[in-house]
């Protein structure tokens, strides 16, 4: 359930974090109630048990969030230009006004939209075609994006990384403790014929004492 007050847009403002969290940093078109949830769906799975562990959690959770995002950023931006690339394929099929078929469109006029559609299959074309014009004309910024994809996905993996090798050394710490205290407890109730014998193989036999 989103922490936000109904009267209030979902904003990192409006949000509410714990004691020393920050808000989470939400653009002003993503809802806040779906990053809470991710959140306490994360937070179910692992189970933070301790401060340092609900850091490393929250750390996840934005840089999962990011990679959410920017996977959404790349599909607007081929969406974004559409258009263009729709009119580029007009202007190599010699259509005219191509300005005003791809405005309109892009904007989902039927009648213009099933025009556009009977023109391209005349051409053996379709919106694949206007597709793969369209991410060659945005390439640069659609690679961009890539770049800052695979940057966000590789700070994702490090946090997970750091989380597992955390709590790996504290279970390794358990372990030997509780192996120390099972060996203290077997030497402090041992018989005297073993405590003994542990002297002996020392050198050490209870005769030669005194």
């Amino acid at each position: 359930m989103s922490s936000t007050s109904p009267d209030l847009p979902n904003t990192p403002a409006n949000l509410r974090a714990p004691l020393g969290f920050a808000p989470p940093s939400l653009n002003r078109d993503e809802d806040a109630s779906s990053y809470e949830t991710l959140l306490a769906r994360m937070s179910e799975t692992v189970g933070p048990a301790s401060l340092l562990e609900e850091i490393w959690l929250r750390d996840v959770v934005e840089h999962v969030w990011e990679t959410i995002r920017l996977r959404r950023r790349k599909a607007g931006v081929v969406n974004a230009n559409a258009g263009e690339g729709m009119r580029h394929i007009l202007v190599s099929l010699d259509c005219r006004n191509t300005f005003e078929l791809t405005k309109r469109w892009f904007a989902r006029d039927p009648a213009v939209v099933a025009d556009v559609e009977a023109r391209l299959a005349a051409a053996g074309l379709g919106i694949n075609e206007v597709m793969a014009q369209t991410l060659r004309l945005c390439l640069a910024e659609y690679e961009g994006m890539d770049r800052m994809l695979r940057s966000a996905e590789a700070r994702r993996d490090a946090a997970l990384h750091e989380i597992e090798r955390h709590r790996a050394h504290f279970a390794a710490l358990l372990r030997r403790a509780a192996q120390n205290e099972e060996r203290a407890a077997e030497t402090a109730g041992a018989p005297i014929e073993d405590a003994e014998f542990e002297m002996v193989q020392t050198g050490q036999h209870p005769e030669a004492r005194g």
